[in-house]
């Protein structure tokens, strides 16, 4: 095979469809012997709880994007501007008492 030709595709996966998840194997259990006529029936449901666990994950992760958390790792808020504290007894710092620096 030569190693410059496209990377091989799985039969049925075209490009830009979403992977799937595999199924669980008791779900895989469930498809694969239902040949009865409840089959319709357990694969509907199969397919409603995927769907329902997907919309609870989907749900949960904005969730935790949307958090206040989140947001401040994004763009945390800068640290408040440190002002001088007056400590009595002491003289206010003040451009008199700072002698000029001269060369």
């Amino acid at each position: 095979r030569d190693p410059r030709a496209a990377p091989h595709r799985a039969r049925g996966h075209t490009r830009g469809a979403q992977p799937r998840a595999p199924l669980p194997r008791s779900h895989q259990a469930v498809l694969a012997g239902a040949d009865s006529p409840e089959e319709p029936k357990l694969v509907h449901k199969v397919q409603e709880l995927a769907h329902k666990a997907t919309a609870m994950a989907k749900d949960a992760f904005s969730r935790v994007r949307e958090s206040d958390a989140a947001r401040q790792a994004r763009c945390p808020r800068p640290p408040p501007a440190r002002t001088p504290v007056p400590v009595p007894g002491e003289p206010e710092l003040t451009p008199e008492l700072i002698p000029e620096l001269t060369p």
